[in-house]
């Protein structure tokens, strides 16, 4: 597969700069964590049947941005008892130590085999990180995108989980289109993938977008309880 060349394809950063910016969210996960151990409430089911279907005997599987896990703690839940899964692995990355230590005591507590990583993911080295974070059959991440307070930074992730997930593998990527109450309100592009992914067009992924955009959900976190829209891709290594 060939691999993006990201700055060749992207304003550059003083093109960025020269637009109004607002200033950056402030976010202090281990804060948010502490105050919300069980935020965001259970996972959608249906999230969690499309990350577990077709999948190989002794599957891969990584959440990005995990939070407090509560995506990998029941995947690795539904893994373990699935008898073509004894040897799968799920794999949980997270920058805020506080939300690491609060999935690794979780998955202790319920006798789950979790491998959790503390690190920023814009940051990591995919290949020298501790471990090879390659060749995934799912790379799976909900709440990352808003987050990051650029395009730039946005589409610098999605590069990183192309280069995760093996042929045939896929990844699920849910995000917030609009947050009321940040600053801007407007999050992520809905067009971001689409347009990311026509800039190389020997990549072999397909996209294909849940049709139905979730409106006015009312954020259970307690850093504000804000109005959201989200959306979820799901986008397929063809190989």
């Amino acid at each position: 597969m060939e691999k993006p060349k990201l700055r060749s394809k992207l304003r550059s950063k003083s093109e960025i700069n020269q637009q109004t910016q607002p200033e950056p969210h402030p976010k202090n996960y281990d804060k948010i964590w502490q105050e919300n151990p069980d935020g965001f409430g259970i996972p959608r089911e249906s999230l969690v049947l499309e990350c577990l279907k077709n999948l190989p005997k002794n599957a891969k599987i990584a959440e990005i941005a995990s939070g407090n896990g509560r995506y990998a703690l029941v995947l690795a839940e539904r893994l373990q008892n699935l008898e073509n899964q004894t040897e799968s692995q799920v794999i949980a990355v997270e920058i805020s130590p506080f939300g690491v230590d609060l999935i690794r005591q979780k998955a202790q507590d319920q006798s789950l085999d979790l491998e959790v990583i503390c690190a920023d993911f814009l940051e990591m080295d995919l290949e020298m990180d501790l471990r090879n974070l390659q060749d995934f059959d799912v790379v799976f991440c909900s709440g990352l995108l808003e987050e990051l307070e650029s395009e730039k930074e946005q589409i610098e992730a999605v590069a990183k989980m192309l280069k995760m997930v093996k042929v045939g593998g896929k990844i699920i990527l849910k995000y917030c289109l609009f947050i009321s109450g940040r600053n801007p309100e407007n999050r992520v592009k809905i067009e971001i993938i689409s347009d990311f992914l026509a800039n190389f067009p020997n990549l072999k992924f397909s996209v294909e977008t849940d049709p139905e955009i979730r409106f006015n959900e009312l954020s259970t976190i307690k850093d504000g309880q804000n109005n959201i829209q989200t959306q979820t891709i799901f986008i397929h290594n063809t190989g």
